[in-house]
């Protein structure tokens, strides 16, 4: 069996969640899609590849909402972060 955090379903969420967010960056894409996939609560992908990388999707998702919504260039730590994900 596959490990959680290398597995196919796993790498196909997290490129998803990056694609979602590469999206938000962009002006010229229509953002309602990406956005709904990143800050819907109920949505058990991100919460799943949040979980995988040890962040707590509450978290992250504010996290992302500072970064790249609101445009804050700073990188700072995620709340709920414990450690870098082993790859």
């Amino acid at each position: 069996m596959e490990e959680t955090n290398t597995g196919g379903v796993y790498r196909l969420w997290l490129a998803v969640m990056t694609d979602a967010v590469e999206i938000i960056k962009n002006p010229r894409f229509s953002h309602s899609s990406a956005e709904q996939f990143l800050f819907d609560e109920s949505n058990q992908f991100f919460n799943f590849v949040a979980h995988v990388l040890e962040y707590e999707p509450e978290s992250l998702r504010e996290q992302i909402r500072k970064t790249v919504i609101n445009g804050n260039p700073r990188q700072e730590p995620v709340p709920g972060r414990t450690r870098l994900p082993d790859l």
